[in-house]
């Protein structure tokens, strides 16, 4: 899991994480620039505001599925 993965070192090190083959988890506010990112480089988008314990719980429920 990335949180700020649409954009800036978020990004680079959710795309260094998949070229390692990892199954990666991009999280990020600006949805657009989240799915657009998630796309470009295979992972998958997670719309979370990291501020949110409600949305930060969301995303852990969503990476034990993905590892499940």
């Amino acid at each position: 899991v990335v949180t700020g993965g649409a954009s800036g070192i978020g990004k680079a090190i959710a795309r260094a994480m998949v070229a390692q083959d990892m199954r990666v988890i991009i999280a990020d506010l600006e949805v657009d620039r989240l799915h657009a990112t998630a796309q470009e480089i295979g992972a998958l988008p997670v719309v979370t505001d990291v501020s949110k314990a409600e949305q930060v719980t969301a995303l852990a429920r969503c990476e034990r599925s993905i590892r499940a």
